[in-house]
């Protein structure tokens, strides 16, 4: 599962605003300089793109510069010599640009895009956006009695994937209820007990060590309390927003109606703390949590089975999933972990142009706007479709992010 991401490598700087670097040609027997349809231009001269040369009419030619990304000539292209028609501010001509930044421009008058002589090559990382995964565990007393353990292989299960993942998923945990000791708080809902962070396996392992199952099951009431803890999320404001999603391990149906009730609940009371329930799970789905849910004991309660299949589809993962030791539960822990981690990667330069950026995962191509391929909003590249899912199935994957010196065709 793990993803070797290759640093974005820029072989023209000047889409990372470096200057021209595989800029225009200096054409000293025309009125305008020429370049190829799709070539960064610095109007001004002073090593900033001002835009990208675009052919309006389809004939291979640039006719002028689009400066606002809309496919449409705004500006005309700069004149040799430094001489303008009142747009290009006495611009220097393209090859005085071009030998400005260290490139030298051809005598022949021909193009020096994708030459890696007249590339300047820079590196920006690519970083894969971090998932919150907060561990809502029911410790009630039907996990373990003189009948069953369902405790034990509980903690076994998430001590591993918490221990091989804790480098890869930001892991926090809640235990509902809220171990107490006094039959009294039975229904206290679960408070969070390990704050969701990288490295976080140690301090999940010795909470779970000092942990033992009691009480009854305030399975909405601990999800309302969830949802704050999401909230309070901090997020750097240059990163990509984090995923989030909830892993719901319970072996019951609620019992604690608005935090309340007890063993002798009746029939309404618990209805009442099922709807509970799905009104927290949709209240984090709406703040783009979503849930997952494991269910103990499941298949052999249909009415559980019910509930647990409401809670999961309310939380945007369709189906919860059944288990009945520690061997099924670490299964659908693994299935869960890969799943939940990000297809985004956040850059640390944004492309001036999209359409010059190469994305490959294990060496094939993948297509900008395509379902099955990838986005870009700001420095944050999001692999979607197909794509998205091979890099969730678990096994290693290399995603190559990649600046080229001219537009990179569709495939």
């Amino acid at each position: 599962m793990r993803h070797k991401v290759w640093a974005l490598s820029c072989i023209a700087g000047a889409l990372l605003g470096s200057g021209l670097g595989c800029g225009a040609d200096d054409d000293t027997g025309g009125t305008s300089l020429t370049v190829k349809p799709g070539e960064a231009v610095d109007l001004d001269g002073d090593g900033v793109i001002d835009g990208f040369a675009v052919d309006e009419d389809g004939d291979g030619i640039a006719d002028g510069v689009d400066t606002d990304n809309d496919g449409k000539v705004d500006q005309p292209l700069p004149k040799p010599g430094g001489k303008d028609d009142g747009n290009s501010n006495g611009a220097a001509n393209g090859g005085a640009n071009a030998m400005a930044n260290g490139v030298t421009p051809p005598a022949n008058g021909g193009t020096s895009a994708g030459d890696p002589e007249n590339c300047e090559e820079l590196v920006a990382r690519a970083m894969p956006t971090t998932p919150d995964m907060l561990i809502v565990l029911d410790r009630s007393g039907s996990m373990k009695d003189f009948r069953v353990n369902r405790w034990d292989p509980s903690v076994s299960a998430v001590k591993a994937i918490t221990s091989s993942l804790d480098d890869q998923i930001r892991f926090g945990m809640m235990l509902f209820p809220k171990p107490a000791g006094l039959l009294g708080d039975a229904c206290v809902p679960g408070e969070l007990e390990v704050p969701i962070a990288l490295s976080a396996g140690p301090a999940i392992a010795t909470t779970l060590d000092g942990t033992q199952p009691g009480g009854g099951t305030p399975t909405g009431a601990t999800l309302q309390a969830a949802q704050g803890i999401l909230d309070g999320l901090m997020t750097s404001p240059d990163a990509a927003p984090s995923p989030k999603f909830i892993l719901l391990v319970t072996d019951g149906q609620p019992t604690c109606p608005n935090g309340g009730g007890g063993r002798d609940a009746t029939a309404d009371e618990l209805a009442q703390d099922k709807q509970l329930t799905i009104q927290a799970i949709d209240a984090l789905l709406t703040s783009g949590a979503k849930t997952y849910v494991i269910g103990y004991d499941a298949k052999s309660d249909p009415n559980l089975a019910m509930s647990l299949t409401e809670f999961a589809q309310h939380g945007g993962t369709t189906d919860y999933r059944a288990v009945e030791d520690e061997a099924s539960l670490l299964t659908e822990f693994q299935k869960i972990a890969g799943e939940v981690v990000s297809c985004s990667y956040t850059l640390d330069k944004e492309p001036a142009n999209p359409s010059f950026v190469l994305v490959e995962l294990d060496g094939k191509q993948l297509n900008l706007d395509q379902p099955d391929g990838w986005s870009i909003v700001g420095k944050v590249v999001t692999v979607q479709g197909q794509a998205c899912a091979t890099l969730q199935d678990g096994k290693d994957h290399t995603l190559s992010v990649k600046v080229k010196c001219e537009s990179v065709p569709i495939i």
